[in-house]
């Protein structure tokens, strides 16, 4: 297995272009058996001139819409920046429990603001436009009326099972409509959405052996349990049977009950076990960061620390959202 523990520093100054997006206000994130949650409040942002005059925005955000292999219909939000030198890359991004809105109150505009969505979805998807990528949110909720399923355990929305069918759709889209091509389509999630990310990523879910229809997949603190799915719980060593087609890299928080349950480490031990590596193009990692607590990175790093927040969340989204920025520079710099 391979786990690194980030210190509380590393990499601080190589995340700049993360500071120009103010991030929303602080509130308690929901934790729960589904993966854990990110309800939290937001206030409006501008971006920011270096000198600190406001300036206009090249980011747009645009509404889309589009059906899974269950015939389900779901909309997403489209990231793109007419200012920035294009990757012709993509991103699909699946949220938390709590779903894409601010305070959890759906827009019901044909085109909402971007303030409309919560700071941690609106923040990723401004940042990987800016720096030239194609931006994917994926909404598994609002099209099934449903609002928060963090208090919903295994009777909610599937992430292990349904979710997949979500992202998988949500790429099928993007290629559809020409705004990448295939092999250059990446998987990001949080919380209930990394959840589904992982599940996304086995093999079972490949289709084509070979395919790899995600080049490659980040989890951002996810609940490993994956509903019993992929072998069993991984409770156990002998309760997984998760193996990744394309490389995965989980960055969790060392106080996260996601992460000290053990589940994640039993799943990327085993898959390396199974075969999983850099040989054979599906390197598992995870990234563990020090002192830091679930939903760490959903703090606004640019204002004062507040409680339950602290300075090793703060430096653990530097250093993940860091880590996370470079490796897309790395697999799509061509």
């Amino acid at each position: 297995m391979n786990t690194r523990i980030i210190l509380s520093l590393r990499n601080r100054r190589r995340i700049t272009v993360f500071n120009r997006a103010l991030l929303g206000a602080l509130a308690a994130m929901a934790l729960t058996a589904c993966g854990g949650g990110d309800a939290e409040p937001e206030v409006p942002e501008v971006a920011q001139a270096p000198q600190g005059a406001t300036v206009a925005s090249t980011v747009t955000m645009t509404k889309v819409a589009f059906t899974n292999a269950d015939g389900q219909a779901l909309t997403g939000f489209l990231f793109q920046d007419s200012a920035a030198t294009p990757r012709n890359a993509a991103v699909v991004m699946m949220h938390g429990c709590a779903g894409v809105w601010s305070y959890g109150v759906e827009s019901k505009e044909a085109q909402p603001p971007i303030k409309a969505l919560s700071h941690i979805h609106k923040r990723w998807g401004e940042n990987l436009a800016r720096a030239g990528y194609t931006g994917l949110l994926v909404d598994s909720f609002s099209a099934r009326a449903l609002t928060n399923e963090c208090n919903n355990g295994s009777a909610g929305l599937n992430e292990a099972t349904v979710r997949p069918k979500d992202a998988a759709a949500g790429r099928a889209w993007l290629l559809a409509n020409q705004h990448a091509a295939a092999g250059r389509i990446a998987l990001l999630g949080w919380s209930n959405g990394a959840s589904a990310v992982m599940a996304s990523m086995d093999q079972t879910n490949e289709g084509t052996p070979g395919s790899k229809p995600f080049k490659e997949a980040f989890a951002f603190y996810p609940g490993c349990g994956l509903i019993n799915e992929f072998g069993g719980n991984a409770s156990t060593a002998d309760k997984t049977t998760w193996l990744p087609y394309a490389p995965v890299t989980i960055h969790h928080a060392a106080t996260d009950p996601l992460y000290t349950d053990g589940k994640c480490s039993n799943r990327v031990s085993v898959a390396t076990t199974l075969g999983a590596g850099n040989a054979t193009g599906n390197a598992v990692a995870m990234t563990v960061h020090s002192a830091a607590r679930h939903s760490f990175d959903q703090i606004d790093i640019t204002k004062a620390i507040a409680s339950p927040y602290t300075t090793a969340d703060r430096d653990a989204q530097i250093a993940a959202d860091a880590a996370v920025m470079d490796r897309l520079a790395t697999i799509f710099s061509n």
